[in-house]
Order: C-alpha cells, then structure tokens, then sequence
C-alpha cells in the first residue's frame, strides 16, 4: 500500500489555509447565512465513467471553486496520469473555475537551465499542464470554465490576493 500521508499533509495545509480565510467547513452548498463554505470530498463521474472525487469544493458567494490537490516527493509513475486530470477537469468537472493545485519536492524541483524532457519528466509534465490550461487544450470553443495549474506558493499568493477571478 502506498505511503500517502505527505498527500495528507498537503490537504490538511490548503484546509487550515481555507479555514484561516474565513471558510467554514460544510457538507452542503445552502448553509445559511455563510458566504465562505468548504466541502471536503466532492464526487464526480470520471471520464472512465467510474466515480472520483475532488479534495475541495469553495463556495464564495456566489463563486464556486473545484480544488484538486497533487503531491509528490519522489519520481514515480503518477506523472502519468496528469493528462487524465485535466481531461476530467474539461469534462467532468461541472464548475467554471477549477484549480489543479501541486506540491512536494518532485513537482516543484528548480529547472536547470540545461535540462532536457527526456531525462527530466518532472518538468515536462508539469510544463505541458501548465500550457494545457493557460491554452484551455480541448475546451469546447466559447467555455467559461477556467482550469488553472498552481503550485503551492502560487495559491498562497492567490488567496492572500483576494482570491481573483480566475483566468488564463
């Protein structure tokens, strides 16, 4: 079985991050009278037809924000699946504002200047999701949604900001 606590760590980080915000936790979109909710767990039918689920679902008055949380510290095979990632984001994520959010020592390892996609797939990957959702690869012409790519230190910057709009 593997190891994932540190994914663990990274998701009960971007919680307390939420909660200091001023999000309160529920397990609904209508509670009332509170404008910043988090929803742990959200369910989704994947693009396999199998059924996912999402770290966290912010609603912000009338915002709704899908955040997905990846984190890796060492090389592996999940690279692999980040193409699945964002093709459920385009098409099973029902939100206009979806936040693929990263972390770990894998992920955010410095690029060398000299470093080739063959031999360095940490940054290829991460590279080609960065351009899939600043391009907003295989979206249907005139979608809303926005699919954002964020390191950690990115989203802090993001949250301590207000929060903006998302866009590409």
């Amino acid at each position: 079985m593997p190891d994932t606590s540190s994914g663990a760590l990274f998701e009960s980080k971007v919680y307390s991050d939420l909660i200091s915000m001023g999000f309160v936790e529920s397990n609904t979109r209508l509670a009332s009278n509170i404008n910043k909710i988090i929803i742990k767990h959200i369910p989704y039918k994947t693009i396999y037809g199998h059924q996912g689920k999402t770290e966290f679902l912010i609603i912000d008055s009338d915002r709704s924000i899908r955040i997905e949380c990846k984190h890796q510290d060492v090389a592996g095979s999940k690279i692999e699946a980040l193409p699945y990632l964002y093709l459920n984001a385009v098409e099973s994520f029902p939100e206009d504002e979806i936040i693929l959010l990263f972390s770990g020592n894998f992920y955010e390892a410095p690029k060398p200047s000299n470093y080739a996609i063959r031999r360095q797939s940490q940054w290829g990957c991460t590279d080609w999701l960065r351009n899939a959702c600043n391009s907003g690869l295989y979206l249907p012409e005139g979608s809303k949604k926005i699919i954002k790519f964020m390191f950690y230190p990115e989203f802090k910057n993001w949250l301590n900001s207000g929060m903006p709009y998302l866009t590409r």
